[in-house]
């Protein structure tokens, strides 16, 4: 299939289309410091796009229907904890039709962190989500 023999390629325009977003929302709110959900929200708006374009170059004879939702502090995910977390920040719902009219459908559920350096350390008040996340 032609994902695996571009797999590389399309990882990398994924890669580029995340760090576009990134620089963009710099861009936009140049005159003060972008937060969390501005990120969030320009990855919403331009990687779906940004996916699609890179699928059609690699596999041009499927059909593709790609969307972001911005989830940013709900819903909330009750699991018996302490706290509850959010569930996410980011939802990719991704849908693909082969020639034969064979569809697959997934979603990627994404939770966003800024951060001002790597490796990202969760903090006391971040375990909550990251126990929702590991188990």
């Amino acid at each position: 299939m032609q994902f695996e023999k571009n797999e590389k390629n399309i990882k990398n325009d994924i890669a580029s289309g995340i760090t576009r977003c990134m620089n963009a929302t710099f861009l936009k709110h140049s005159r003060r410091n972008p937060q969390e959900p501005d990120f969030v929200a320009e990855l919403v708006n331009s990687l779906p796009q940004d996916i699609y374009n890179t699928l059609k170059v690699y596999v041009p004879h499927y059909q593709y229907a790609i969307s972001g939702i911005f989830c940013h502090q709900k819903p909330l995910a009750n699991y018996g904890g302490v706290k509850s977390p959010e569930l996410g920040d980011i939802l990719l719902v991704y849908i693909e039709e082969n020639k034969y009219s064979v569809k697959k459908c997934n979603a990627l559920l994404m939770q966003a962190k800024k951060v001002d350096k790597v490796p990202y350390i969760v903090s006391c008040g971040e375990i909550h989500q990251l126990k929702l996340y590991e188990e």
